[in-house]
């Protein structure tokens, strides 16, 4: 696993390539430190980490560079970064005691924390930079529409006698508060298209899962069986069942965040489906009054 090269225009990325790479050397020491423990592999890995770190120096220095003006607050990104570096120099050098850390998986454990720190560091100076835009909602277009109704009002008080004046303010009132209230008003046909997409995108999304499934079930068969191989296992099968390990592992990631998303989707679509009850129970009057 090697850094990818630099962009002259940076892309606000919260996780990197170069992060998910070491994140995966973390997630390999921590479930397979027992083969790992070869001075050659730790060069090996300590490399890779280090050329990541160093592509991360790159684009955290870019990314400083996009702020305007001073930042509201500092993040510290150099703590985080400075501590997966000391790690690659244990990796380098390790003593008898940094050998059985290895091996139980706990430096594999550190990494992985240092690298959720570094990449919490980095998500924040991102939101730095993008800033947070405030949405219009129907209480601030409310406002505006009864701005311009303001002025309209202002007109006729100044044109017209009193009564017709007050007439006329009264049915301009109503045909505002009516033309917002339609306006906003959700339809059921507006509804069922929601409805359409959620399940569309939940049929889709079970179908990866499926697959998903299935890799990991060919994966965790091909594992065992080299693991069940009689005598000593020699260099290149240790590596082949790390990398199996490592492949396992991230399929199970995979699979947890499509179920999640598949469950969040289903949620959705049972919210919509009530909707759609509840808008045929009531009345045209009811659901622009937004009444229960």
């Amino acid at each position: 696993m090697e850094a990818r090269a630099m962009r002259e225009e940076v892309a606000l990325e919260p996780r990197p390539v170069a992060l998910r790479e070491i994140k995966d050397y973390a997630v390999l020491m921590e479930m397979a430190g027992s083969y790992l423990c070869e001075e050659i592999i730790l060069a090996k890995v300590a490399n890779g980490i280090e050329k990541n770190l160093e592509f991360l120096k790159e684009y955290i220095s870019a990314l400083r560079k996009q702020f305007v003006g001073k930042p509201a607050h500092e993040v510290d990104i150099t703590s985080p970064y400075d501590e997966i570096l000391d790690l690659v120099k244990t990796l380098r050098e390790p003593d008898q005691e940094d050998k059985e850390k290895i091996r139980e998986g706990e430096i594999g454990l550190e990494l992985k924390e240092k690298t959720r720190d570094l990449a919490n560091a980095l998500q924040e100076l991102i939101e730095g930079i993008e800033g947070k835009t405030a949405k219009y909602t129907k209480a601030d277009l409310i406002v505006q529409a009864f701005g311009h109704l303001k002025g309209l009002v202002h007109t006729l008080i100044t044109t017209y006698k009193l009564l017709t004046r007050i007439v006329a303010c009264v049915a301009l009132l109503c045909v505002v508060v009516f033309v917002i209230l339609f306006a906003t008003m959700e339809t059921e046909k507006e509804v069922m298209v929601k409805v359409d997409e959620v399940r569309s995108l939940i049929e889709t999304k079970q179908v990866a899962l499926a697959k998903v499934m299935e890799e990991i079930s060919r994966v965790k068969q091909r594992t065992e069986a080299m693991e069940s191989k009689e005598g000593e296992l020699d260099r290149e099968e240790k590596i082949k069942i790390m990398e199996l390990k490592l492949k396992a592992h991230n399929l199970s990631e995979k699979k947890e965040k499509i179920q999640f998303e598949i469950d969040e989707q289903q949620k959705l679509l049972d919210q919509n489906l009530k909707k759609i009850e509840d808008m045929r129970r009531k009345s045209f009057l009811k659901r622009l009054l937004r009444m229960e």
